[in-house]
This record gives structure tokens, sequence and C-alpha cells, in this order.
């Protein structure tokens, strides 16, 4: 695994790129194929706002990623910041890498979720998985884990009932006995 997730100087000058390509668009143009001011002013500001809007967010996602909130607290950790900036540019290979960069970590916290028995919790972090990547190993082993568990209470239910049974029949046969 890489140590970082191109935090250095390479994040700028990518992020840039990535920012410009992907929120860029075509200019507007009347019916005749003339430019229009009006269409030109809108693009150029909603352009701006995403770009802007983009830029924060990986500010954000590489702040949360560097003091090691990969997948907490939920809605601000690296994960789902760089999912945002992914929805929002889906071009974006700095915040796609990113993602494919914290799989591991992320499907670690989910199983560490689950030790503590915290389902909701893995739940959580399964769904953030299943955006990033829904074919990866990680999100198909969390899945698993948490599918395994599910059928165990019913396992272990049966095999309450069933000791309760023959322990109320050892029972019934003391009391018979005596």
């Amino acid at each position: 695994m890489k140590s970082t997730l191109h935090l250095g100087i390479a994040i700028p000058l990518l992020l840039a790129g990535a920012t410009l390509v992907a929120v860029s668009g075509r200019m507007g143009s009347s019916p005749g194929g003339e430019p229009t001011a009006v269409a030109d002013s809108s693009a150029s500001s909603a352009r701006a706002q995403a770009t802007q809007r983009l830029e924060v967010l990986m500010a954000r996602a590489n702040a949360a990623y560097a003091r090691g909130q990969i997948t907490a607290p939920a809605g601000e950790g690296a994960m789902e910041l760089f999912l945002a900036a992914r929805e929002l540019a889906p071009g974006n290979a700095v915040a796609t890498e990113a993602l494919a960069e914290m799989l591991p970590l992320a499907a670690d916290t989910a199983r560490a979720a689950l030790d503590r028995a915290d389902n909701d919790e893995a739940r959580r972090i399964l769904g953030l998985l299943e955006r990033a990547a829904p074919e990866s190993h990680a999100a198909r082993s969390v899945r698993a884990e948490l599918d395994s568990l599910r059928a165990r209470p019913a396992v272990a239910g049966a095999s309450a009932s069933e000791a309760s049974i023959r322990l109320g029949g050892s029972v019934s046969r003391s009391a018979s006995e005596r």
C-alpha cells in the first residue's frame, strides 16, 4: 500500500487538472449557433461553483485522511468526502484512487465494528464500501461477514430451543423419578 494518497505536492496539481476536466462543459449557444452572454455567464458561474465545491470537498477529504478519519465521524470521514467529490466530478482520478486505496482500511474498520457487536456501524461502512466499489473484495468480504452474522442467531436460537427441550425432558424425568 502506498504511504500517502498523493497528499503532497501532486494533490494541488492533480486537483486543479481534474477539477477543470470534470466541471468543464460546452458553452451555451443560441439556436443559430452563436454564443449567448447569458448562457456563458450561467455556465461559467455553475463551473466556478462546482470547482469551488470540489476543491473544498477534496481539501476536507485530505484533511480527514491525514487525521486517520477514514470512515468516522459519519458524514465527515475521508471516504464519504472522497465519494462526494467523485459524485460531483466522476472523472476525478484523485478521488477514485484515494477511494481504492482506502477500501482495505474501511473493511478493517467494519470488521472491528463487528467485533464490538456494532452491526449498525458495520452496515454503514459496508454502504460506503459498496458505493466506492461494489464488486471489490473488501465490500464482498464485509457483506459475507454480515450475512453470516444474520444466519447465526437463527442457528443459535434453534440450538437454544433444542437445549431447552432436552433440559425440560431431563428435568421431567428427574421429577418423575423422585
